[in-house]
Order: C-alpha cells, then sequence, then structure tokens
C-alpha cells in the first residue's frame, strides 16, 4: 500500500514582529514538517511560558491535531448499506486512504447495519479505538449530487440482483451513476457473501479516486483532496464469526484487532482515542534544546499514542536524562510500554495536575533526538 503523511502550520493569535519572522521561517519548513507528518499550531498557551516563544526557545509549546477522519455512510433504502473511512494526513494535505467497512461487521454482537448513523458511527469508533470526528451520510438521492454527470465503468466482480431477481449488474464491465450507484453499492450478492460486498465496493472507491468526480458537493471535494497526493484504498481486516441476533444465528464479521490496528498505525499519523484516556495522551518536552520533537512525535504517533503537544522545557540541560513524567493517581499499563519504546525511566509526578487530565509527560533527553 502507499503512505500517506501530513501536515500544515497554522498560527491563532496576534504575534510580536519578532515572532512572526520565527513563524515565516518555520512555515519556510512546511515540506520538512509533511515528511515527519506533523501538524502544529503555533501560539497556544496553556500554563506559564516565555513571552512569544519560538520553536528553539526554552518555554515553546505547540499544539498536535489530530488527523482528519471522516466517515461515509452509505445509505439504500433506509438501511445503511456501509460505511467508507477515510483518512488524511492532516487538515488541507492532500493524499490519503480509504478504509471499507462492512455493514455486516457486529460490534458488541450487533451488525453496523442494524443501527441508525449516530449510533453505527459510535460503535465503530469502539471497534477501532479511533475518534472519528466528521460525518458524511451518502443516501440514493445523494450520490447524483456526489457524482454529478460522471459515470464510470466498473469491473463488477459478482452479480448484483434486481427487484425481480434477474441480475440488474452483470459481472464484468458495468456502468454506475448517480441514478444507480446506490442500488450498486447496496445489493447483496446472490451468495450472500459479506466479503464479495466489501470487494465490490473497494473496486467501486477506487475507480472514484482514479477519476475524482467534479461536483461542489463535500463528499466529491473529499475525494479529490484524497486523490490530490498519494492514496491507497483499504478492507477493513476481519474474520468471519457468528452472534445471535434477535434470537437467531446470524452471521457476520468482526474486527481483526491486530491487523486493523496495524493498518491505522501506517494511515492515521495522529490518532485520537474514540473516548478521553482510550489511547494513552503524550506531551513531548525537550529536555536538552536539540531533540527532534517532530521526529519524536510522528513515531509515538504511529505507534498508536495520542500525542497532544509538543515543547521545550523551561531551562535546557545538555546531559538530561530521558523520563516519563506520570501524574499522581495515573495506573496505566501503557506507561510501561512507552517507557520501552522510548527508553525512559518512568517517575510519578511531584505534584497532583488538575489540568494534566492522565496526560504522561516523555522529558526528552540524552540519547532520543
Amino acid at each position: 500500500m502507499t503512505e500517506s503523511l501530513a501536515p500544515t502550520v497554522d498560527s491563532s493569535r496576534r504575534l510580536t514582529l519578532w515572532f512572526v519572522l520565527a513563524e515565516v521561517l518555520l512555515v519556510l519548513a512546511v515540506p520538512v514538517l509533511a515528511f515527519l507528518g506533523v501538524r502544529t499550531l503555533l501560539g497556544s498557551r496553556a500554563g506559564v511560558f516565555v513571552a512569544d516563544a519560538g520553536p528553539a526557545d526554552p518555554g515553546y509549546r505547540a499544539l498536535v491535531d489530530l488527523s482528519p477522519v471522516t466517515a461515509v455512510v452509505e445509505v439504500t433504502e433506509k438501511r445503511i448499506s456501509g460505511l467508507v473511512l477515510v483518512t488524511q494526513p492532516g487538515a488541507g494535505e492532500a493524499g490519503g486512504s480509504l478504509v471499507i467497512v462492512s455493514a455486516d461487521l457486529l460490534v458488541d454482537g450487533v451488525p453496523l447495519g442494524s443501527l441508525g448513523v449516530p449510533e453505527a458511527v459510535a460503535a465503530l469508533e469502539r471497534a477501532l479505538n479511533l475518534r472519528i470526528p466528521a460525518v458524511e451520510v451518502a443516501e440514493e438521492s445523494r450520490w447524483n449530487d456526489i457524482l454529478g454527470l460522471r459515470s464510470y465503468v466498473i469491473d463488477n466482480p459478482d452479480p448484483v440482483p434486481g427487484a425481480t431477481g434477474a441480475p440488474r449488474f452483470d459481472v464484468g464491465p458495468v456502468i454506475v451513476d448517480g441514478f444507480n450507484a446506490g442500488a450498486f453499492l447496496g445489493s447483496v450478492s446472490p451468495d450472500g457473501s459479506a466479503q464479495s460486498l466489501v470487494f465490490r465496493r473497494q473496486v467501486f472507491w477506487a475507480a472514484l479516486l482514479e477519476r475524482p468526480p467534479e461536483s461542489s458537493d463535500a463528499v466529491a471535494a473529499l475525494l479529490r483532496s484524497v486523490a490530490a497526493g498519494r492514496f491507497s484504498v483499504e478492507a477493513l481486516p476481519t474474520v468471519p464469526t457468528t452472534a445471535d441476533v434477535n434470537g437467531a444465528e446470524a452471521r457476520g464479521l468482526m474486527v481483526d484487532a491486530a491487523e486493523a490496528e496495524e493498518l491505522l498505525h501506517e494511515i492515521v499519523p495522529f490518532p485520537g482515542g474514540a473516548e478521553p484516556g482510550d489511547r494513552l495522551r503524550v506531551s513531548i518536552i525537550d529536555r536538552t534544546g536539540d531533540a527532534d520533537l517532530l521526529a519524536i512525535a510522528a513515531r509515538l504517533g504511529s505507534s498508536g499514542y495520542e500525542v497532544v503537544n509538543v515543547g521545550n522545557a523551561s531551562t535546557f540541560e545538555a546531559q538530561a536524562e530521558t523520563e516519563l513524567v506520570v501524574p499522581l493517581g495515573v495506573v496505566d499499563d501503557r506507561v510501561d510500554a512507552l517507557a520501552r519504546l522510548v527508553g525512559a525511566a518512568v517517575r510519578d509526578s511531584e505534584q497532583i495536575d488538575a489540568d494534566a487530565d492522565g496526560v504522561v509527560t516523555l522529558l526528552v533527553g540524552v540519547g532520543d533526538r
């Protein structure tokens, strides 16, 4: 698959002339930041910092934006027929990935297709431990708006039945447009295979990225943004399973947790947990003045940690050690795993920080730059 990395630099408050010049220098480094996958919000302040600190100065802080994630929910005949998870490297950045999710995916024993849109998205968030802040609903009537006047020749992998049972779409090349896209995506093949429908939808969405629609619809604009850079179309890793649905045994799919998390590591540079604390939240602080904060943040993000911010210590110490500081009262097995990943000693905070909100602080010292 192809990777997608991201990011841009943004400013959120009035700055002095000196800091504006510093920001201009940082903007010139955007290609480097984009490669590393970090998007920072400059000028953010929380607590007491050196006035107008620049990226190389003691006391500097920068928030790290979570990677944009959108769920496109396909609805056919008033029922969810599938979902597509659209991940992007950073806000306004080209490229990304589409992850095809089956309506037969079982979360807590319930298929997504039997739920309403908000409930299905919330269930998918729980299944993937991933925050999905944006949702687009693609009902049958909306496909005309999404595709506009465009039609697509799709190499259909399985027959799609019509109302009479006769194939509406035969195997092989078929024409799909705004008038029949909903039926093409939402009809179950005669063999009833959830995987075959996922593959058909995967072929359809790949065709849309190869030749993105030109309409003004938000989904079309999202596809154009993804198609403008490096992109991939993936099926969510699943395994077959059965569950009791309304007293009857039903076949379905369940998330292959290990493979799904590995996929997310590749396509979501900076993930957020479905709920606060679902992913270990980390603040990264440079103690020496020469640590590569952006590279460290990218490494932790791609390892599944939620990076909250990066910054510099109030003073620099050339021989400072790398430590992981845990707020008092926070007990989390994931702390030890993070400490092993970065080679840090773990210590408890010396005081209770009411604003810590379970965020652990990685103090980067000698040996991790």
